[in-house]
């Protein structure tokens, strides 16, 4: 038991004295943990910024859908999922009584999301100076059977969202790892230094001398008058 006291309290000593301490395994850790954490969060709301519809069309039907305001809208072409990505479309739009006609141009920028077991294509915006309800007729190629009327997409948000999750998660993964395996090498190197220091100096006993020297820990002592085997007995 004695023994054992002692082999914990070298450790607790020597333990004191590795630097870094294990303290900073915990920060590597909390490091790639708060960047998974960061990252997933981003690009989860990454999707909000993806539009929403506002009406739904199937191909070759005629289809009244209320526009609420003037301004800039959005038509999408959609197909099942799985049949690649060439799905295209066109569509009429007759405007109500008394409004002008809608003006219409190629999207921005590409985008291509799924929803509902639906691959959905930004086919082209739409501007209308006068709100009210507008007759869409539409026809597709390559697959596509549904159109979809809604606001157009914040390509900008979602590309900032995504792209600000993936700089986090790479972030705090490689900040976790270099905190982990820096502290894991100066600590081993630590205890070898100690290791050493240790094997290479005396203990507390000092350093033995010869029979007789004086001055030197570890002599044997004097022969006592009388003792058998020695002059003076």
């Amino acid at each position: 038991m004695v023994d054992s006291a002692r082999i914990l309290r070298g450790m607790a000593v020597m333990e004191t004295r590795i630097k870094p301490g294990r303290g900073w395994y915990v920060v590597g850790a909390l490091s790639i943990v708060l960047g998974l954490v960061i990252g997933v969060g981003l690009i989860v709301n990454s999707f909000s910024a993806l539009p929403s519809f506002d009406a739904k069309m199937d191909e070759g039907v005629t289809t009244s859908v209320e526009i609420e305001s003037a301004g800039e809208w959005s038509v999408y072409a959609g197909r099942p999922t799985g049949l690649g990505p060439d799905g295209a479309g066109s569509c009429r739009i007759r405007p109500p009584e008394g409004a002008g006609k809608p003006e219409t141009a190629e999207p921005s920028s590409t985008m291509n999301f799924t929803r509902d077991s639906y691959q959905w294509y930004w086919l082209f915006t739409i501007t209308v100076d006068t709100a009210g309800t507008y007759e869409f007729t539409c026809d597709g190629v390559g697959g596509v059977d549904q159109f979809a009327f809604g606001e157009s997409p914040d390509t900008g948000g979602f590309a900032a969202w995504l792209v600000g999750g993936i700089i986090a998660l790479l972030l705090g993964l490689l900040a976790g790892v270099v905190i982990i395996v820096v502290t894991l090498v100066r600590r081993v190197s630590a205890k070898r230094q100690l290791r050493l220091g240790a094997g290479g100096y005396p203990g507390p006993g000092g350093y033995p001398g010869p029979q007789g020297s004086p001055g030197f820990p570890g002599q044997a002592p004097p022969a006592q008058p009388g003792a058998p085997g020695f002059p003076g007995q």
